[in-house]
């Protein structure tokens, strides 16, 4: 893991987040109270006119760079590594965030003299013209106008995590055999070592929970073990939900003031100031139901020995009419939608029944239809501290997605055996306990999409026996 960076967008989600929870919490206080006709009765508040008052769409490009001044005291502009689109409708107070991945192939606009314009990866274009190039490049490639665009620096979101005290998240057993999340980057100066479980994470540990994608351990195949851009994407979302659930709260007004005022004088934005605050005003009043994650699917090529990936054919306009049907209010977030599921935020899970004792009893289906799918999937989670119930088939052949039952207290473990066996975007269903013999804790039936994963990573399929 390189000192880029490909998640300091969510730091931008973050500082917006505690900006608005600041200005609406703040609100509360100053804002008049109704006397007993009805009519204010004083207080502190200040009119205020906003923009966004009858606007049914707004965009926003949300940009990360990894600026830095090196040794000779030159400015050295980073790369985009992480790119997000967030589109709002503040009437229905809905969100759609769609992310690209960096190494999404483009044609560049403008390139310096002796620069190719193509094949370029989209996180150059920040790199070689700023946002001013970077926001050209993915308008022409979504075709889609952006109204703003916002950036936020990597060592600015761990001071506002201490600031606000840490916040308390699940940490899952990426890595198995109880070892979490490790990853060490002396020249990056990235050091990641979260055991599982839940539990209190300050700014630098809160920075690795949600930049963390390969170990540095590797699997008995030889492979590194790891979690893929989607589910480093669905922490992100986790840790972004934990924040407003734990911390936008008015017994935290001081500590949000404090993080709020550190925010604003270090994001690069375009807004004016009442766009701000009433965007932020937005974001701290949606409801978590009502925003739509989209990862677009991307296919793998090489050129010149250089790695990219690119979108098949078609697929940015259904992602386009996707996010557009919902914002309008035409549809709703899928069950199965993989950031959905992922939403479930830690204050929320801290408040679900207690977890069984002892470890999770887990038994396997193979409902794709692979030969040994069932004993392929127990391999990926032997050791993680579960105990085998039985391997078995399902009652057909012909499931396309994952299906992952929970028994209550057990969800957080069915998250983390998704991501072990590479579907997180699974879907989870939480059963009721039921009379008689005691069921398995966890059943995973396996879908076609937990083959995709497994022919991806190259590994071997043994029968069912």
């Amino acid at each position: 893991m390189s000192l880029r960076f490909r998640d300091v967008l969510l730091y931008m989600l973050a500082g917006v987040v505690i900006v608005g929870g600041a200005v609406g919490m703040l609100d509360a206080v100053m804002a008049p109270s109704a006397g007993a006709n009805g009519k204010p009765a004083g207080g502190l508040a200040i009119p205020f006119v906003n923009p966004l008052a009858h606007r049914d769409r707004v965009n926003i490009l949300l940009i990360g760079a990894d600026d830095r001044v090196v040794l000779s005291g030159k400015f050295e502009p980073g790369r985009s590594d992480t790119i997000m689109v967030v589109s709002l409708n503040p009437q229905l107070k809905r969100a759609a965030m769609l992310s690209l991945p960096r190494d999404y192939l483009v044609t560049l606009p403008e390139v310096p003299k002796g620069v190719q314009t193509y094949p370029q990866k989209i996180n150059h274009a920040y790199h070689y013209g700023g946002v001013k190039l970077a926001r050209r490049t993915i308008e022409r490639e979504l075709g889609i106008h952006f109204d703003y665009y916002a950036k936020i620096d990597l060592k600015n979101f761990v001071k506002v995590v201490d600031m606000l005290g840490g916040v308390y998240l699940n940490v899952p057993d990426y890595e198995g055999k109880g070892r979490g999340m490790n990853y060490d980057d002396d020249w990056g100066q990235l050091h990641i070592h979260l055991k599982p479980g839940y539990q209190h994470l300050n700014g630098e540990q809160a920075m690795g929970f949600v930049r963390y994608r390969k170990s540095q351990y590797h699997a008995r195949s030889g492979g590194v073990l790891g979690i893929t851009d989607s589910e480093r994407a669905s922490n992100q979302q986790i840790f972004l939900k934990a924040m407003i659930e734990q911390k936008v709260r008015l017994s935290n007004l001081p500590s949000l003031l404090r993080a709020g005022g550190f925010v604003l004088q270090h994001i690069d934005t375009d807004m004016d100031w009442r766009t701000a605050v009433a965007l932020m005003n937005v974001m701290r009043g949606l409801d978590t139901s009502k925003i739509l994650h989209l990862t677009l699917p991307v296919v793998d090529k090489t050129i010149g020995g250089t790695y990219y990936c690119y979108a098949p054919p078609g697929k940015l306009e259904e992602m386009r009419a996707e996010m557009d049907a919902f914002l309008a209010g035409a549809t709703d977030v899928p069950n199965s939608n993989i950031k959905s599921g992922a939403l479930a935020s830690a204050a929320a899970e801290a408040a679900s029944p207690a977890a069984p004792a002892g470890p999770a009893r887990v038994k396997i289906l193979n409902g794709s239809g692979a030969s040994g799918a069932a004993r392929q999937a127990y391999a990926l989670i032997r050791g993680s501290a579960v105990h085998l119930h039985s391997l078995g088939n399902a009652d057909h052949y012909d499931y396309e997605q994952t299906v992952i039952e929970y028994v209550p207290g057990r969800r957080s473990t069915a998250q983390r055996l998704a991501a072990q066996i590479g579907v997180p975007g699974a879907e989870l269903r939480e059963a009721a306990r039921q009379p008689g013999p005691a069921p398995p804790d966890i059943t995973i039936t396996l879908g076609r999409d937990f083959q995709t994963a497994a022919d991806k990573a190259g590994s071997r399929h043994e029968t069912v026996g």
